[in-house]
């Protein structure tokens, strides 16, 4: 390893669309990075997310997430670039990882056919915390009427690491007419100590339930996002405590990132067996944009 640079990747993240989905950023080799440093270069890349890889030792990949103001404890989109990198150049198969992150210890399965790589990795149900929201002004930060709200499922806030709040408008063209006052946004945020703000509208498929999201964080520095594992992570809590969809196992494909010229496919997959959940996988696919040197020195 350099002590002057260090290689990076960056990757458009949960698509197949080159230029799609969420930026990742990917720094290699930065063990003997200072949190500050780190923090330095993820504000210079300005990436919603970098990835510090700091270690690789057979199958366990430890690595931290830095936001371009502040570091979040796990990153989702990240992740799938993160093991979309280390398994290009492998031959077509399945493959498992264990990510090492400030969370804990993650699974991470990879499944390689035709040049086509999907990553999924195990997520934990996230619980409700309670956050009294005063609606009336949580419309006029969105520009909607309080009626637009779809009030049978409540608006909540649900923590899988980020806390993010969940609001239920019904339709997928209200979802898209979203233009949301972001200051106003903001101090609703940090107000109510919320990380990120999802409306959605959930829809049936043939096979399975398809979900229109738009995340919107200005209060980490990102007005909105394309795409978000953890915003949907939690989303599956949310979904499931008010009844929306059936304890039982199934796929969820959300889409998200359309409105801001990043379409973007996350894929969720519930697992039940006898009434108990046995796994949460979340995951996608991501495609490579550009690679180079951060220099040090």
């Amino acid at each position: 390893m350099s002590l002057e640079k260090l290689p990076f990747s960056v990757y458009n993240c949960f698509t197949e669309m080159r230029y799609g989905g969420n930026i990742g950023a990917i720094v290699w080799n930065a063990e003997n990075l200072s949190k500050k440093q780190m923090q330095t270069i993820a504000r210079e890349f300005k990436a919603p997310v970098t990835g510090f890889v700091l270690n690789k030792q057979k199958k366990t990949i430890s690595a931290r997430f830095f936001m371009p103001t502040s570091e979040i404890s796990m990153c989702g989109h990240v992740t799938i670039g993160i093991f979309t990198e280390l398994t290009k150049n492998l031959n077509n198969g399945k493959y498992d990882y264990i990510l090492d992150v400030p969370v804990g210890k993650m699974k991470v399965y990879v499944e390689k056919f035709s040049k086509k790589i999907q990553v999924m990795f195990d997520a934990n149900l996230s619980k409700e915390i309670e956050v009294k929201v005063d609606l009336a002004e949580l419309s006029k930060a969105l520009k909607i009427s309080k009626n637009d709200i779809i009030l049978n499922t409540p608006v909540e806030v649900i923590d899988a690491g980020l806390k993010h709040l969940f609001i239920n408008l019904g339709s997928k063209d209200k979802i898209k007419s979203l233009s949301p006052d972001f200051e106003s946004l903001k101090k609703l945020s940090k107000k109510n100590d919320i990380d990120t703000i999802a409306c959605f509208a959930l829809s049936d498929s043939k096979s399975f339930k398809t979900l229109k999201i738009r995340d919107f964080c200005p209060s980490l520095g990102v007005n909105e996002v394309p795409a978000s594992g953890t915003t949907n992570g939690a989303l599956i809590g949310y979904l499931l405590k008010n009844k929306l969809i059936n304890l039982k196992s199934q796929t969820l494909i959300a889409q998200q990132g359309l409105e801001i010229g990043r379409p973007s496919k996350i894929i969720t997959k519930l697992e039940v067996n006898n009434g108990n959940i046995k796994s949460l996988k979340i995951g996608g696919s991501a495609v490579p944009s550009h690679y180079g040197y951060v220099n040090l020195n």
